[in-house]
């Protein structure tokens, strides 16, 4: 349990470290985008601290539920929306609405699921098959699938595009991080089933810490740009700070 403690711990610090990174530019700048991935960061460090403080405290199924709901449902999906806010100048509000309310059904769904307390006490890693059957598992299904493909589609499409204009290879490169680092998040269940259940968490700290890198990357070229490099870079749809 050490190692898994110790590694979700990690991944509360690196999380904890984005969302007020991303929270302070928001304060700044005011961008939608900045506003949702602040959230979404959030989410994932509550999560992951959750799941910390569930394995020290006696495993409370509160704090499990917490950690499913922010880390395994929510998150991803409010990257994604963040993402979109960068490549389209059309109002996403419908799109935010149908976001918080199933937001709000997957948490109704994640609180009223049985526990296996078996499982409970037991469970490593991802912390499957803790919570009963119910429509929490389609919904979570949705919410990442969406979160995923926005957030990497978005990713590789900035990456695309700015290799192409020749303008900052460098925030491509960035961009493409991005974009490995959120596959190894969504893959790292699947990694783990393979490797090992207590490998989860580490896989999850290789993934949000490359996020991270290419997070401040694209953050540091923005800052370091020239004027013309600048002007030419807004609206482009990368993934800047």
């Amino acid at each position: 349990m050490s190692g898994e403690f110790a590694a979700a711990a990690a991944v509360t610090i690196v999380t904890t470290a984005m969302a007020w990174t991303v929270g302070r530019q928001w304060y700044a700048r005011r961008r939608p985008y900045q506003a949702a991935w602040s959230l979404a960061l959030a989410m994932a460090a509550l999560a992951a601290g959750s799941y910390a403080v569930f394995l020290v405290a006696g495993r409370p199924p509160i704090l499990f539920r917490l950690y499913y709901l922010f880390g395994a449902a929510l998150n991803v999906a409010f990257l994604g929306l963040g993402s979109l806010y960068l490549v389209t100048k059309r109002s996403l509000r419908p799109l935010v609405i149908v976001l918080v309310v199933v937001s709000i059904v997957t948490a109704s769904a994640v609180f009223a699921a049985p526990i296996d307390a078996i499982q409970l006490a037991s469970t490593t890693g991802a912390g499957t098959h803790v919570l009963g059957d119910g429509p929490w598992l389609p919904l979570l299904i949705v919410m990442n699938t969406f979160g995923t493909v926005c957030l990497v589609g978005v990713a590789l499409f900035s990456a695309g595009r700015t290799w192409l204009s020749h303008l900052a290879p460098e925030r491509a490169i960035a961009n493409v991080v991005i974009a490995v680092g959120a596959l190894t998040i969504a893959g790292a269940g699947t990694v783990a089933r393979l490797a090992g259940a207590g490998a989860f968490w580490v896989i999850m700290l290789i993934g949000w810490t490359v996020m991270f890198i290419g997070f401040m990357a694209t953050s540091r070229r923005r800052v370091t740009a020239t004027p013309t490099v600048q002007r030419s870079a807004v609206g482009d749809g990368t993934m800047r700070g």
